[in-house]
């Protein structure tokens, strides 16, 4: 079981993704350029540089995807999806 955060209008920005288990947490940034941690009974931090700019592979997957020359890995059913849980959290 798990739930999800997001706050799309909140009065400072902050880039982060916290995932919290029974045995530990993983904290990561999206956009910034902030250390990957994995938290448990000892503390790892990695540091993962983005693609310049942050969407080169989706980019390169949809170009691909639409010269056929292989299937983008997020696909319209998976938007769709995502669409109708961020819509059941929105409305309650």
């Amino acid at each position: 079981m798990g739930s999800g955060y997001w706050n799309f209008g909140a009065a400072t920005r902050e880039d982060r993704v916290e995932i919290i288990g029974s045995e530990g947490r993983v904290l990561c940034s999206v956009f910034g350029e902030e250390d990957f941690i994995l938290e448990g009974i000892e503390t790892q931090r990695v540091n993962v540089l983005n693609p310049d700019p942050v969407q080169y592979f989706h980019v390169e997957n949809l170009v691909g995807h639409l010269n056929g020359e292989g299937l983008h890995p997020s696909t319209a059913e998976a938007g769709r999806n995502t669409t109708w849980v961020m819509e059941q959290i929105l409305n309650g």
